[in-house]
């Protein structure tokens, strides 16, 4: 009897092909299509992914400073020949301070206190 892992590749493959031929019909369709259709197509599809990334990635305390660190980070621009590298640890930092002013202050007294202990 052949193995389940061999069954499941011939599936895969045959699932592929069927699709790899169906492309042929849809890239004349995509064609005809403006490209920023095709953009907001592209990131819909991939939104779902980027959603359950965030998740896991922005789980825990001070969540809105790390989603203003990457928003900053995410820009392509320099200020003072500094790029957004630096200036989105600074906004996080200061995003964290205003928002989530608690949260981060007893971050800091629990860092500081188990420095003193070392």
């Amino acid at each position: 009897m052949p193995d389940p892992r061999n069954w499941a590749n011939r599936t895969a493959a045959t699932l592929t092909l069927i699709i790899s031929s169906a492309a042929g019909l849809v890239i004349p369709i995509l064609a005809v299509l403006p490209a920023s259709y095709i953009y907001a197509l592209s990131g819909l599809a991939i939104f779902a992914s980027l959603q359950n990334s965030f998740q896991k990635a922005f789980r825990g305390n001070l969540v809105f400073g790390a989603v203003v660190a990457f928003a900053v980070a995410s820009t392509p621009f320099a200020y003072m020949g500094i790029t957004s590298a630096l200036w989105a640890v600074l906004a996080g930092w200061r995003a964290s301070f205003i928002a989530e002013r608690e949260q981060l202050l007893a971050l800091w007294r629990e860092g500081v206190s188990q420095a003193n202990q070392s």
